[in-house]
């Protein structure tokens, strides 16, 4: 088992922005080595271009990988939005009265690599 874990959060914004965030962390110090963040259009293509992005970096890095999914878009306009409900898994997040992207990872990174 690798110390390390990489850690993506996808959070859909708005009707027109998806963040993606990737953070390397190390299991063994609870510690995490680096956080970086990628900006998307909330289009079908924007949406496939941050999975693709994810995967590029899953297969650059080799390193084991878990995922959040975070949807704050509450109109029902841009590719995904809040009326997709089997879309988000960290519903945690939803309820933040300011969410914010470095919160919002953290809350993933709690949830996954318990730290």
């Amino acid at each position: 088992m690798s110390e390390f874990l990489l850690i993506f959060t996808m959070i859909v914004l708005s009707h027109d922005k998806i963040i993606l965030t990737m953070e390397k962390v190390n299991l063994v110090s609870k510690t995490s080595v680096g956080i970086e963040q990628y900006q998307f259009e909330n289009t079908e293509v924007g949406f496939a271009s941050a999975e693709k992005e994810e995967k590029n970096i899953r297969k650059k890095l080799n390193l084991p990988a878990s995922d959040c999914l975070v949807v704050l878009n509450r109109e029902k306009k841009g590719y995904i939005h809040v009326g997709l409900s089997h879309m988000g898994n960290l519903p945690e997040a939803t309820e933040m009265s300011e969410p914010k992207i470095e919160k919002i990872a953290a809350l993933c990174r709690m949830k996954l690599a318990k730290f």
